[in-house]
């Protein structure tokens, strides 16, 4: 399967069992492994694919928000873009941070402040 296509069906699946509620030890365990594969995936892309970069980097404007969240934030930890698309990734993250008033919203409205705390160049991007 393709990493980009394998990418958004994890995010799905990790959609899927959040829909359900995360009640569980089981329904936890397979929510951590998926996001864990999700850092692996684009990890992979990363250092194995630099040519599905740009088609990685697009899915910050899929229709999904949550397809959008996971890719910024993988840009930015694990990823080596330059800094056009990390400007990017963090806007994406910064209107989360503001639009999303749910625990979603308030996590990465911690995340961006911590981030700039250790990254305070970053802040230029926005």
């Amino acid at each position: 399967m393709d990493l980009i296509l394998e990418y958004v069906a994890t995010v799905q699946a990790i959609d899927d069992i959040n829909d359900t509620g995360l009640d569980n030890k089981k329904k936890a365990k397979e929510n951590n492994k998926l996001a864990v594969r999700l850092r692996a995936i684009a990890s992979e892309i990363d250092r194995r694919h630099p040519d599905m970069k740009p088609d990685f980097y697009q899915l910050l404007f899929h229709e999904k928000a949550t397809v959008r969240g996971w890719v910024a934030h993988h840009i930015l930890e694990v990823m080596n873009y330059d800094d056009r698309y990390r400007a990017d990734a963090l806007k994406e993250i910064a209107y989360i941070s503001t639009h999303d008033k749910s625990i979603n919203g308030l996590g990465n409205k911690m995340w961006l402040k911590q981030w700039f705390e250790k990254h305070p160049i970053d802040k230029n991007l926005l």
